[in-house]
Parts: C-alpha cells; structure tokens; sequence
C-alpha cells in the first residue's frame, strides 16, 4: 500500500487544510453516513430481544396497539361454550389451566383440546404424569380406536392407529418424560426448531405439579417448584408464542367436602400454589361425577370477563367429553323429577291406605324419600282425589284415603 504522500490532498502527517473533494473528506462523509444509519438500526433492535422475540421493556401509550400486543387469530377449542365466550377461542401467547381433582378427566379436556388445534397447529406434548402408555391409549380412543387394543397394540393395531393420527394431526411430537432434559425449556425450544415455520406452537403439559423446568429441582420444596414450573410455562409461552395447555390439580379443600358451601372457591383452588390464579389467561375447573354428568366452569377468563358452566358427559369408549345441550338437559331433568314423583306416589298411597290420619312428616318417615318429593306426591295425590287431608296439631296435616 503507498504512503500517506501518494493520496491526493496535503499530508495529514505534515498539517494544514485539505482541499474540497479531497479522499478524506468524502471517508469522512461516508463514516457519518454509516454512523447515523448504526444508531438507527441500534435503535430499532433495542425495541426487541432478539434471542426470544419479547417486546421492548418501555412503553408509550401508542405502543399498545402494536399487533405483537393484540389477541390476533385464536383458536377453537371444541367445546362450543368455550368458544363462544372467548370469543373465538384459544390465542397463541397465552396459558390455559385444566384443573380439578383427580381421576376427574383433566388429561381427556386438554388432550381434546390439543386433538381440536392439531389440524392447524403444531402440537407438543409432555405427558409426565400420566406417561406415554396412558397417552397412547387416550389419544387413540379419541380417534377412533379400540380401547383394548390400544392398552396391548399388535402391528396390525398400531399401523392403523398411526394412519387415523396422522390424518387428524398436522405434526404432533412427544417429549419423552422420564429423560433428564424433559424439562419445559427443552420441550419450548427444540420443539420450535423442529415444527414447521409459521405453524403456532401448541404445548400440552401434563401436569404442573409433576413435569420440571431448569433449576426448579433445587427448591427446598414441591410449592415452590410447582410455582416456578408455572411462571416459566407462562413466560416461554410469551416468548414463543405458543398456546399451553397446563394440567393441575386441585387442592383437597375444593372438592373434600360434600357441602360446596364449605369448599375453596375455584380460583383458588390450585394445588400447592396460587401462581395459578395470577399466571393463566383461562382456568377450567372440572367438578362432578364422572360416571354421571360433569361441569367444566370458567374460574378465569381474561379473554372477555365472562364465567361460564359446561355441562358434560363422559363418552368412555372415545375418552370424550360431550357437551350437553342446556335446554335438553332442563327437559332431561323435569322428566326425571316426573318419574320420581310418579314412583313416589305409589308409595305415599301405600303408606296412607295402611295409616289413615297419618302426619306428612310420619309419611316422609315411613317411604324414607326425599322430604320434597314425598310432599310432591302428596299435594298431585290429593289434587287427582286420591287423598284427603285435614289440618292436626301444631299446624300439621292429617292424611287419609280419599
């Protein structure tokens, strides 16, 4: 390269002006140029994080109505009421707790849900409470298969179960839950490596109180690790801009006592920590009888305020559940009343033929039913003319044959 003395314009070693147009005048120019377009770009990256894509720490009000800060597209979830009252349903960045007691069928709602989004999404799961065999048998109930040979699948079994999946699912992958690195770090970021680009993330997590995020085996004790698996779901989710589904259980006091007056409200009611209550944008509580009817109710809903109820019912063999009809469920439950009444009657008839003159009280203890059905058969008894009563002692009445 030559010396300095070579350039056009004076020797910067010897002094003095250098003429317009000269070489470092225009180096000059182009170092400003390339300063100002730095601080531009500087600026612009300082409005993100650019390993997780999280937004800048400082806000003006305008900056609220930045998309990255709106629901955008969401997702259903299967369950018509649901929808309905988030509006559309689930939106990507956000976390929904299935809780409830156990054997309630928390795992069947979030795995219905996830099966409802995997058309769409891409789907995540870690089943480290109830393990791979438990989901196997689940998942393939829900599409389709055979509960027994899904519990012992020959070749023939699982080809056709692994046809039915596919078909049903865009790209659904399993973290094997007893690894060391089955954590919700592992399962976030290389799950985001490998599902498709531009497809949303669904994680479906089970459950809070049993699967790990890194450090959290160092707290002293199962409240406070439960606590950070929640806050690190609800951060990467953020982050990543997934949909979590998060199964939890309640804690004894929401479901011990048959008095519900008596029981922890739903909010509440999170087993080992209340990170829950402050951590999710949705919180479904399941209560009731599974071999009967169950109610999935709305604790929390950040979508629209809204609480609501679901009545369900289990379907068995598909591991589904089935959304009641209101209305249906209302004439379902007048007819049974009617039936109760009608089986009732006979007895009440009974009871007063044998007993003439006989207390409402002393007929409730002699049929052993309910005190408002017995009172029920009374009063449609004496309105068919089938029984006559009289007023007794202490304000009672005195029953006997028409």
């Amino acid at each position: 390269m030559g010396d300095v003395k070579d350039f056009p314009g004076p020797d910067p070693r010897r002094g003095g002006d250098e003429p317009p147009g000269g070489i470092l005048e225009i180096l000059r120019k182009d170092l400003a140029e390339n300063d100002r377009k730095r601080e531009l770009i500087l600026a612009e990256l300082a409005k993100w994080e650019p390993a997780t894509g999280a937004a800048k720490l400082w806000l003006e009000y305008r900056d609220l109505f930045d998309a990255a800060l709106a629901v955008g597209e969401q997702f259903g979830t299967g369950f018509p009421t649901v929808d309905k009252h988030t509006d559309g349903g689930l939106a990507r960045g956000t976390m929904t707790v299935i809780q409830g007691k156990p054997g309630i069928g928390k795992t069947l709602v979030a795995t219905q849900i996830a099966k409802a989004l995997a058309p769409r999404c891409a789907v995540a799961a870690l089943f480290a409470d109830e393990g791979l065999a438990g989901a196997r048998v689940r998942i393939g109930q829900q599409i389709g298969q055979d509960r027994r040979k899904m519990r012992r699948p020959d070749t023939l079994a699982r080809d056709e179960a692994t046809r039915a999946f596919g078909a049903q699912a865009a790209f659904w992958r399993f973290l094997q839950p007893r690894s060391p690195r089955a954590t919700i770090e592992t399962l976030a970021e290389e799950f985001d490596r490998m599902a498709p680009p531009g497809m949303p993330r669904v994680w479906l997590l089970d459950s809070a109180q049993v699967i790990r995020a890194e450090g959290s085996s160092r707290q002293p004790d199962r409240r406070l690790r439960t606590s950070d698996v929640i806050w690190r779901t609800r951060e990467l989710a953020d982050n990543y801009g997934a949909i979590a589904l998060l199964v939890s259980q309640v804690g004894r006091a929401a479901y011990g006592s048959k008095d519900k007056d008596k029981r922890v409200e739903d909010l509440a009611a999170g087993l080992e920590t209340s990170a829950i209550e402050y951590a999710a944008e949705l919180i479904l509580h399941i209560d009731g009888n599974p071999k009967k009817q169950v109610e999935i109710r709305c604790a929390k809903n950040r979508y629209t305020g809204d609480l609501f109820n679901v009545p369900c019912r289990i379907d068995f063999p598909t591991a589904t559940f089935h959304e009641l009809d209101v209305n249906a469920l209302e004439q379902e439950k007048e007819q049974e009343h009617e039936v109760e009444i009608h089986e009732a009657k006979k007895k009440v008839l009974i009871e007063v033929t044998r007993n003439p003159g006989i207390t409402s009280n002393q007929v409730v203890g002699g049929v052993l039913l309910n005190r408002g059905i017995v009172f029920a058969a009374l009063k449609s008894l004496k309105g068919e003319k089938a029984l006559k009563c009289q007023p007794g002692p202490r304000n009672s009445m005195l029953w006997s044959p028409a």
